[in-house]
């Protein structure tokens, strides 16, 4: 339930626009400039209805439209809305995942619907509203980058678009845990003969796929030519593959993975009684639903793989002969080029640390890595607090720390 100000409130929005700015946008001629508009401030009609988090991310988006059409555009500026705008997407997510049902039955819900443009609830206008946003985002990056030389200020877009679509993986797995509660909770249902036996099982968690198709079209939107899309696709990979490489330790083993190898190695412990059997139920029922939408993702990430990940030269080629082939009927939505053996091994290697814990932030290590931003807006990086009389121990730590010493050990290492 949604609570402003002590009162129930359903983010529908048609309770949120003024009848006569509807007659006034009917009766407009509908240019691109004035539908684009009007969908912006649709959009946040909407987002005010979702709480502080939806005011937060209007403001943001409200600002970044206004500095993308200053003809002088202010850098600092516009990277730190952009920031706030991916930050706030990810936290709507986490909200309309936590109020999928509430949300489902407001607006003018199609069940039949195929498509979030076809369905009218408000579950799906907060998501269409966030794959906006998430546009929103691309754009401003453009302006930036046009405006700015430095790659600094575009990285730190970059590295919070990565925290968002880990946030909204997490969202995904919020709503099939929710999923998972809500239909163990149901009384149970009369027992069926053998042949409907497995009727009463819960085939999928709505909610959770909904988030993930969304998260594809995140996927879709990042053009293979773009450098900086490039570093957002490898980003997406990466945390996707976090989440993909824990679950597929937990399917492999049947438990999560432990900090100490000594846990890993044992079984896991029986349930000690009725609750924790329950609740062990409960997790391995979400863990299902989550795995079935992840595999979604995950096959629309290696299907656009080698447009962002395979050598340059390949990729040239490539779209070369795609776009001969290429027709109205059958848009791009993935790649028909095969993924290069190296960006393959590469992929593999990611998976393989993620699954297992490996150190996966060796920069000698050919594996994706999660992006960090390269500094802080308004300001720089602070040397280390360390005793003028330890800097010289520090610092023999600290090179040995950063390079490795395993030569050394290694009669042949020289």
């Amino acid at each position: 339930m949604i609570i402003q100000n002590g009162e129930d409130r359903s983010p529908s929005v048609s309770s949120g626009r003024s009848p006569t700015r509807k007659k006034q946008t009917q009766k407009r001629v509908q240019r691109p400039t004035a539908a684009a508009q009007d969908t912006i401030e649709d959009d946040m009609d909407f987002l005010e209805l979702l709480g502080n988090d939806g005011n937060r991310l209007t403001e943001a988006l409200y600002t970044a439209y206004s500095l993308c059409r200053s003809n002088e555009t202010d850098g600092q500026a516009l990277c730190s809305n952009l920031v706030r705008i991916a930050s706030g997407v990810g936290k709507v997510l986490h909200f309309v995942a936590h109020n999928y049902e509430h949300l489902s039955r407001h607006g003018r819900r199609n069940l039949g619907a195929k498509s979030l443009d076809q369905d009218k609830s408000d579950f799906a206008i907060a998501l269409s509203v966030c794959a906006r946003a998430f546009m929103s985002v691309l754009v401003g990056m453009a302006k930036l980058t046009e405006s700015n030389a430095s790659t600094q200020l575009s990285s730190l877009v970059v590295c919070e678009l990565v925290n968002m679509f880990k946030s909204a993986l997490l969202s995904v797995a919020s709503s099939a845990r929710q999923t998972a509660q809500d239909f163990l909770s149901q009384p149970p249902q009369p027992k069926r003969s053998k042949g409907n036996a497995t009727a009463n099982l819960i085939k999928e968690s709505v909610s959770a796929r909904a988030v993930a198709h969304l998260l594809i079209s995140f996927l879709g939107f990042l053009e293979r030519s773009n450098p900086v899309h490039q570093k957002i696709f490898d980003g997406f990979v990466f945390v996707l593959f976090e989440r993909v490489g824990k679950r597929l330790y937990y399917c492999t083993f049947g438990h999560h993975r432990s900090a100490s190898i000594e846990t890993n190695i044992l079984p896991p412990p029986e349930p000690k009684d009725d609750i924790e059997t329950a609740k062990r139920d409960a997790e391995t029922l979400a863990i299902r639903l989550e795995v079935k939408v992840l595999v979604l993702i995950l096959e629309r990430a290696m299907g656009l793989a080698p447009n962002h990940m395979n050598p340059q030269n390949a990729r040239s080629s490539q779209s070369n002969r795609v776009s001969r082939n290429m027709s109205m009927k059958s848009p791009a939505t993935a790649s028909r080029a095969r993924l290069s053996s190296l960006a393959k091994d590469r992929l593999q290697r990611t998976l393989v640390a993620c699954m297992y814990g490996s150190k996966a932030d060796d920069e000698f290590l050919d594996v994706l890595t999660k992006p960090l931003p390269p500094m802080r807006l308004t300001s720089m990086q602070n040397v280390a607090k360390v005793e003028d009389k330890d800097v010289e121990a520090w610092f023999s730590e600290e090179v040995w720390r950063l390079v490795g010493w395993d030569i050394l050990a290694r009669e042949d290492g020289w």
